[in-house]
């Protein structure tokens, strides 16, 4: 009899110390799930802008055109990317975002002090952009300092433009098709999570393409004219596909500013 109770007793012991440690795995897991999504939401929830910035001013840089039509095209895109720059002040509040538009040539990129290099650049028309040889290892150099690099196309295509173009960067490297998981598609600050919004009335599906180095997405292509897409006086798109258009140009603005 006294062994029967010891044993009942052990068996006792036994499952409250089984029930204690699953109390703590569970503890444990709750606990971790609970970083892992903040470490996920970091950029949406946490807008410190001094942290996510790093004292950095957000703004939208371009890399000029070597044509005649340049400076035409520079302007007709102007109203177009202020309008992005004021969806994306009234998304996030920040006080050092640049008003306008800063252009610069690739050449001038390895003359800015690193302080005030641009964190991203873009290639408004990839379509007709043209890198001499000379520029190639400029380009490379700001990329895998940290900088970052967007495309689009007038002509609703340009993936064989930005695969040449990667692969005269990086000819060790592939370019991908962007998965809707992808923070950039899924998470800051707006989710899509059927994917790119498109920029016109007549494409449905928008695959973006990338390149990634290391653990980084280096360079990201949006096959389709974007930037018109957030001009406010295009009348050939409907408003809701110019606000998800103008959401998904402030979530690639905000991620070539705040990436990890």
């Amino acid at each position: 009899m006294i062994a029967l109770i010891h044993l009942v007793g052990c068996n006792e012991q036994t499952q409250n110390t089984s029930d204690e440690q699953q109390s703590v795995d569970e503890q444990v897991e709750e606990l971790i799930a609970d970083i892992y999504s903040k470490s996920r939401t970091y950029h949406v929830d946490k807008l410190d802008q001094k942290q996510l910035y790093d004292g950095k001013t957000v703004q939208f840089a371009t890399l000029k055109e070597r044509d005649e039509f340049s400076d035409k095209y520079n302007q007709a895109t102007d109203s177009s990317i202020n309008s992005l720059i004021q969806k994306y002040k009234s998304t996030i509040d920040i006080t050092n975002l640049q008003p306008e538009r800063v252009e610069y040539t690739i050449s001038s990129l390895k003359e800015i002090p690193k302080l005030d290099i641009p964190s991203c650049v873009w290639i408004i028309d990839i379509t007709r952009f043209k890198v001499s040889d000379h520029e190639v290892p400029i380009l490379k150099s700001y990329l895998m300092s940290g900088g970052m690099l967007f495309s689009s196309s007038e002509s609703n295509s340009g993936e064989e433009e930005f695969s040449l173009l990667m692969s005269r960067l990086f000819p060790d490297q592939n370019v991908f098709e962007i998965s809707y998981d992808e923070p950039i598609i899924s998470e800051i600050p707006f989710s899509f999570p059927d994917g790119p919004p498109s920029a016109s009335e007549e494409i449905s599906n928008i695959h973006c393409y990338g390149l990634r180095k290391e653990s980084r997405i280096i360079a990201i292509h949006y096959p389709a004219n974007l930037v018109s897409a957030w001009n406010p006086t295009n009348t050939n798109i409907s408003h809701n596909i110019r606000d998800r258009a103008l959401q998904f140009g402030t979530n690639l603005l905000h991620y070539g500013h705040v990436r990890d």
